[in-house]
């Protein structure tokens, strides 16, 4: 088998292992569901209900439990909502598991404040924006968001002493890889088929044996411990990388810019700048070259991380529209017609010579 069919193979193997992960703990929690009566604090509540708001909870494969005649069920019940699930006591959320459920849109900001949380399992979604910040969470083992749409940068992991499994593959991240030290538990680690740049961080002794996998990306080599990554992804690591960078965009007031994106190594990348109502782009530059053309700055040959800066002003004042000039309609040119004709004939009829 070649190195490539048994990367392919690791992989199909390990994204089957994730899923079968996240079913096995559904499956062993479905006794922790509790009675009506437990509550679960109004913030963490809170939380449920702007995860159904942010990705259309409407319109989930399953939403059972989550809304009672079309509004969010009691105070209560949380510990009962599909792919919800809560300790012994019923006083706080620790699983959040709904793989392939149709889930479509950002994940909430306060996705933190839930730090009972010990397993995340939102695979195969349709989640889009950034991954919310980790901090805080220092109970969470299991964290899967692969096959999403999520962009952005891979947030710090530092405090996350417990974590076993990080699954972010096939999104569009971009950015480097956070540091991965102060991970005592982590074992596997996937963040291939995204867009991600830099050179890998050092390797935590703790991955197990083809666990993980970090390209296709953009990612450099040498890494500080090639060996180790090696291992942790059971062949060499880089192979299916093409070394690239990050290019990001920042503006001023006025409008907004593309998000970042990875771009490889010498080819150049695309950015779209979007004024707000009553605004126009005013001027666009950036420390890889480039040109602006429209609303959109095209840079120059990218060999490092680059950043373009872009500033939008107000549209200038319109001159009055000028009112427009009646123009008859086909009606009122028959009535005119007919009226030159009737007119000639008059004049015919006054001019004849009598008899």
């Amino acid at each position: 088998m070649s190195d490539l069919s048994m990367r392919r193979a690791s992989r199909s193997v390990s994204r089957v292992r994730a899923i079968f992960t996240s079913l096995a703990i559904a499956a062993g929690s479905t006794c922790l569901m509790l009675p009506a009566h437990a509550a679960v604090p109004a913030g963490e509540r809170q939380v449920l209900i702007d995860l159904y708001n942010g990705t259309a909870g409407d319109g989930w494969t399953t939403n059972t439990g989550w809304k009672t005649a079309g509004t969010f069920s009691a105070p209560g019940t949380e510990c009962t909502w599909h792919g919800v699930y809560c300790d012994v006591a019923g006083n706080r959320v620790e699983r959040i598991l709904m793989s392939s459920n149709n889930l479509a849109g950002p994940l909430p900001a306060t996705l933190n404040t839930l730090t009972a949380l010990t397993d995340i399992g939102l695979a195969i979604n349709q989640l889009t924006g950034a991954i919310p910040s980790l901090n805080g969470l220092t109970a969470l083992e299991y964290f899967s968001v692969s096959s999403n749409q999520l962009t952005g940068s891979i947030p710090s992991m530092s405090g996350l002493s417990v974590l076993r499994t990080l699954y972010v593959e096939d999104n569009q991240l971009s950015g480097p890889i956070p540091s991965l030290a102060g991970l005592p538990a982590l074992e596997s680690f996937r963040v291939e088929n995204n867009q991600l740049s830099g050179t890998p961080p050092a390797a935590p002794a703790t991955l197990q044996p083809g666990g993980s996998a970090l390209c296709p990306n953009l990612l450099h080599t040498p890494s500080p411990t090639d060996a180790a990554w090696n291992t942790a992804q059971g062949s060499t690591w880089s192979s299916g990388c093409t070394p690239g960078y990050l290019v990001s965009a920042t503006a001023g007031s006025g409008g907004r810019v593309g998000p970042p994106q990875g771009v490889q190594a010498g080819l150049t990348a695309a950015v779209v700048l979007t004024p707000d109502p009553n605004y126009i782009v005013d001027t666009a530059s950036s420390n890889c070259g480039g040109s602006l053309a429209g609303a959109t700055f095209t840079t120059g040959p990218v060999n490092a991380d680059c950043t373009v800066s872009a500033s939008f002003r107000m549209a200038p004042a319109g001159n009055p529209t000028p009112a427009p000039t009646a123009v008859p309609t086909l009606g009122e040119w028959a009535l005119i017609a007919m009226g030159l004709l009737l007119g000639g004939l008059g004049v015919r009829q006054v001019r004849r010579p009598t008899r």
